[in-house]
């Protein structure tokens, strides 16, 4: 608790910067306990069956991957913020943030480095021709893209789509209730995702067509890479978190779990809008009203956090920390 001088005592959580720091990686989590939700649904039917293809199978890999990495990356990140929210209690060793921290950090690497896995995802993502790809080594992939032709492909996604989709938005430029359109998150992160692949694919193009070594090719285009490979995998966790929720039955709490791939989509929009910005698919207006429409989801969002929490259906006894003492508060009856 908290308060301004002589005043009373405010709950951390009503301000607007804890909002920030802990709702947003809340939206985070849930999207991802409905991606691995679904990966594992689709491993289960990939084992089921008699067959299955090398393309298939792949893709799955892949995938796996690329949630492996950010989910771990998440989940450091996320044990960080809330340890910093919590000022110095959450550096106590009685409250095993610091532990929880050190149990969870080395997941960034085991199982695979996550960066490898990253470049391994963007791989993939270079060629439809992911069946060739499959059993090629890094000079022989490099070279498979150069093969294609790359130059062929325009700059970006063609402006006139952009101009429609943002046309097709309800409100005026800087209209917050714009940015909750659903089809405008999804235009954007798959704007942002194949504006990245076929930019990386032509990028390795021109670096072989003036004699770099395919080594160094990729090497010099790791960036790219990862950052491709990083919205690919927003791109599918927020496919698969729109439509776990669309599946949810009690109408409350889908409403409420609506807010959360809100959130989930315009904070990420929102962390990458430089590159929106210089990719002209936000306007200066339109992405105020990103910012804007993240804070008023915090503060929509703010009421119902515990129940959202609670919904994990964490038990007590493994939280084992002073910090986390229960109040009283109900379980919520969210089932995703």
């Amino acid at each position: 608790l908290l308060g301004p001088p002589h005043g009373d005592e405010v709950p951390g959580l009503d301000y607007l910067l804890h909002q920030r720091r802990v709702l947003i990686p809340l939206a985070q989590t849930s999207a991802l306990h409905f991606a691995v939700r679904d990966l594992g649904g689709a491993y289960a039917r990939d084992q089921a069956r008699t067959r299955t293809s090398v393309h298939d199978r792949r893709r799955l890999e892949a995938l796996a991957a690329g949630v492996k990495a950010y989910a771990t990356w998440s989940a450091t990140s996320t044990i960080q913020a809330c340890r910093e929210a919590c000022g110095g209690a959450g550096y106590l060793a009685e409250n095993r943030l610091a532990a929880l921290k050190a149990d969870t950090d080395v997941f960034t690497t085991f199982e695979g480095d996550n960066t490898v896995l990253m470049q391994l995802v963007a791989k993939g993502l270079l060629t439809d021709y992911k069946e060739e790809l499959s059993d090629m080594d890094l000079v022989a992939t490099v070279r498979f893209v150069a093969s294609r032709a790359w130059d062929s492909i325009a700059e970006a996604v063609p402006t006139g789509i952009v101009a429609s989709v943002l046309a097709a938005l309800p409100g005026r430029d800087g209209d917050e209730g714009a940015m909750r359109d659903r089809r405008f998150q999804m235009e954007a992160m798959t704007f942002r995702e194949q504006h990245l692949i076929h930019g990386l694919g032509r990028r390795l193009k021109r670096a072989l067509d003036r004699g770099m070594d395919p080594f160094e090719a990729f090497n010099h285009a790791q960036d790219h890479v990862l950052a491709t490979a990083r919205a690919h995998v927003e791109l599918r966790v927020l496919a698969t978190f729109e439509r776990g929720v669309a599946r949810v039955r009690a109408r409350a709490a889908r409403e409420m779990l609506g807010r959360l791939v809100d959130l989930y989509a315009l904070s990420r929009i929102e962390a990458d809008r430089g590159w929106f910005l210089e990719h002209g698919f936000l306007s200066p207006a339109r992405s105020k009203a990103v910012v804007r429409t993240v804070n008023e989801l915090c503060a929509e969002i703010r009421p119902e956090a515990e129940d959202l929490v609670d919904a994990f259906e964490i038990p007590d006894e493994l939280i084992g920390a002073p910090i986390g003492a229960r109040r009283g508060s109900a379980r919520a009856s969210l089932r995703a």
